[in-house]
């Protein structure tokens, strides 16, 4: 996306010396905008959400440490507080109805990360899920904690259930990941991470895909999570999960939007990257976030018609190749019109949006 000459144009111009580790533009910005977070009442301990055949379990924590220091443009987990014996809190009142097949966990970050569930409270909360009726525990974290220490952990804790580890990888694409996203991801640790993890095996490792990050065009963004998918898998993640952006209070796309420099995502760019994958890798493959929940102050995705969004649903439930392919046939079938998208190059519209963001600084 970006010729050598162009990044050298673009850091210079910016001032963004700590490349590739960091974009101290965008995390400037982000900083800023995460002054505005309100912090989550003390007495919000934790919540259960339920979607078809999984139960969430999110607790209370501090903030993720990525989100304090500016990192992920198009993030805003909570900031939480440190919650003395909140697992004990947690499991005296929380009762899980039905019969889920999964259970995920989150926190303002990850569970896995000590400074936000310290080691004590993370094994008190293994223990309670291992007695748990439910086969299989996702686990959201983030790349750096999937260390061979915390694997080996997740392990003698939770022996008997199917763990599957749900990194936000977000894109393959270095250009995207600075400097839209401001997600440092070293690649080539992936392979090693990967070994390690499947050394278990009762482990699976879920690749997390964002779809419409900005700065970029509609068609670039499809590419983007196209790429991403066949190259996740290909390193050996076994499944793949898209992310349309979802636009949050106190995120680069919700300024951007803001202000006329960002478009809401449409549920056709889903279809259309569905339908461009090939009939092998469709059930490993899933979406989220499409539109199908809802949370105050966040704009879905644009569906179009709640037949789509039902049709999605289906998608997610169907298994085989060929139930997936044909409701992506039928999904095709309801897909708008394409519009056209910007002319501009990438480096016109990352200064343009850069410019931007320079003078909300200010």
């Amino acid at each position: 996306m970006l010729s050598e000459n162009d990044i050298i144009a673009v850091n210079s111009k910016f001032g963004l010396d700590d490349y590739p580790l960091k974009n101290s533009l965008l995390s400037s910005v982000m900083k800023k905008l995460r002054q505005k977070r309100v912090p989550i009442p003390k007495d919000e301990i934790y919540s259960l959400l339920y979607l078809g055949n999984i139960v969430q379990l999110w607790l209370q924590s501090p903030p993720c440490r990525f989100s304090e220091a500016g990192f992920c443009t198009i993030c805003n987990y909570w900031k939480g507080h440190r919650i003395d014996n909140i697992v004990a809190s947690v499991t005296a009142s929380a009762k899980i109805q039905g019969h889920p097949k999964s259970i995920l966990l989150n926190t303002c970050g990850s569970v896995l990360d000590t400074y936000e569930l310290p080691l004590k409270e993370r094994e008190y909360l293994f223990s309670w899920i291992r007695n748990l009726n439910i086969p299989e525990v996702i686990i959201e974290t983030h790349l750096s904690t999937l260390t061979p220490e915390s694997l080996r952990h997740v392990a003698e804790f939770l022996p008997d259930k199917q763990i599957c580890f749900e990194v936000g990888i977000e894109s393959m694409n270095p250009n995207v990941l600075f400097y839209c996203l401001n997600k440092p991801c070293r690649t080539d640790d992936f392979r090693k991470i990967l070994l390690e993890l499947h050394r278990y095996k009762n482990f699976r490792a879920i690749a997390n895909i964002i779809l419409g990050s900005p700065f970029m065009t509609k068609k670039e963004q499809e590419a983007d999570a196209i790429n991403s998918i066949l190259s996740l898998l290909e390193i050996g993640f076994d499944y793949a999960v898209i992310f349309p952006v979802n636009i949050k209070p106190l995120t680069v796309p919700a300024l951007l939007y803001e202000n006329g420099m960002y478009d809401r995502i449409l549920l056709d760019s889903l279809i259309n990257v569905l339908e461009r994958l090939p009939d092998e890798i469709l059930p490993l493959v899933n979406t989220a976030w499409y539109g199908n929940r809802s949370e105050k102050g966040v704009i879905p995705p644009d569906c179009g018609c709640e037949e789509k969004v039902k049709l999605i649903d289906i998608y997610n439930t169907v298994e085989t190749p060929k139930e997936r392919r044909e409701i992506l046939n039928h999904l095709c079938r309801l897909r708008a019109k394409n519009t056209s998208n910007s002319t501009l190059t990438f480096k016109a519209r990352l200064e343009s949006g850069y410019s931007f963001l320079k003078s909300y600084l200010l």
